[in-house]
């Protein structure tokens, strides 16, 4: 269920999941035109009476959208999200974990503009709601020193342990907060001091200036998403020039299991780019688009459907330079599905 406020501030119920387990969320604008959305506060957990002693728990996410000069505007967006199923009890006392995983691969995780780390999704129905100093993997792991460093205005680096792999995946970035700040993420990168470690540096802009900004990170090696059981892809269309190649740290799942898909980038014009996801559904599903870099560019969502000459789902994108312009730019594209076929 989604609902407008005020110019430009729109809030999304996400029902059906456990709002004290794991989850992990973003949004981007829609559209052709130079808008942006973001967060502009922290999700809080809420719930509504089932009748007897049954509670059914949902989160509430808070979405500002913003012209180019920072003036709250209505606009379109995509709102992507996954988690864990909910248990419809009011008794809850503890917190319920999902199923365990060997081999980590995910993260998710919350900060404040000082590069705290918090939770949005601590068990406590009797008590306001508190962001507590922790962060959750979307599989429910704790990876132990996980940090985030606070390097100088306006950059961070995320320590991600035991989540460094010879073929990283790539990284979402929301920014959160009322700014009109927007957060830039760079490729995801193993440490040269422990290649166990995965480091990811994240970037806060406003116009040409580094801001501290508060930002939502999402972190899978596959395509950021909590379960392997549905259809996704995903691509770093780095080469922002070229007009046709097959994208760095490519990931398809295709329709069936067993039968993966590819992933082809076009540029189609300035700061217009299609992304082409071979043997996926074009629906149900949920994509995603974000600027790469250390430059203040972003990017959004202009379109997305079956392709017309191809099996598969096109993502049309667009970016821009600060200043609202057209403009090429590297960019990560993620698109999750409905279930894999087993045959």
């Amino acid at each position: 269920m989604i609902g407008r406020g005020t110019a430009g501030k729109y809030w999304v119920h996400v029902g059906g999941h456990d709002p004290f387990a794991p989850y992990q969320a973003q949004v981007v604008a829609y559209g052709n035109d130079n808008t942006r959305c973001k967060f502009y506060q922290p999700s809080v957990p809420d719930y509504e009476e089932l009748g007897g002693a049954l509670r059914g728990w949902y989160s509430r996410f808070f979405v500002l959208c913003l012209a180019l000069n920072g003036t709250p505007v209505n606009s379109r967006f995509v709102f992507s999200f996954s988690g864990s199923p909910r248990p419809e009890d009011s008794s809850w006392a503890q917190p319920l974990a999902p199923p365990p995983r060997k081999t980590p691969k995910a993260a998710f995780l919350e900060t404040t503009e000082d590069g705290t780390a918090i939770a949005n999704h601590r068990r406590n129905p009797n008590s306001p709601y508190t962001p507590t100093a922790m962060a959750h993997s979307s599989v429910g792991y704790v990876p132990p020193g996980l940090s985030i460093r606070h390097e100088q205005t306006g950059i961070y680096r995320v320590i991600l342990p035991g989540l460094g792999t010879k073929n990283p995946g790539l990284a979402q970035v929301t920014a959160v907060g009322g700014s009109d700040a927007h957060c830039v993420a760079g490729l995801p990168f193993r440490s040269s001091n422990d290649p166990s470690i995965l480091e990811v540096v994240v970037q806060g802009w406003n116009e040409r200036d580094r801001v501290d900004t508060g930002f939502i990170l999402n972190y899978d090696e596959e395509v950021t998403r909590s379960t392997v059981a549905h259809q996704g892809a995903r691509a770093y269309a780095g080469n922002q020039f070229a007009a046709s190649y097959t994208p760095d740290r490519s990931y398809n799942t295709g329709q069936v299991s067993g039968f993966p898909g590819t992933n082809t980038a076009y540029h189609l014009g300035k700061g217009w780019y299609q992304m082409h996801h071979s043997e996926i559904f074009d629906t149900p599903n949920s994509v995603w688009v974000g600027a790469s870099g250390i430059f203040p560019s972003y990017c959004k969502i202009e379109a997305w459907g079956s392709s017309a000459s191809a099996r598969g789902t096109d993502v049309y994108v667009r970016c821009f330079d600060a200043e609202g312009n057209p403009a090429d730019t590297p960019y990560f594209e993620t698109c999750q599905g409905t279930e894999i076929r087993s045959s």
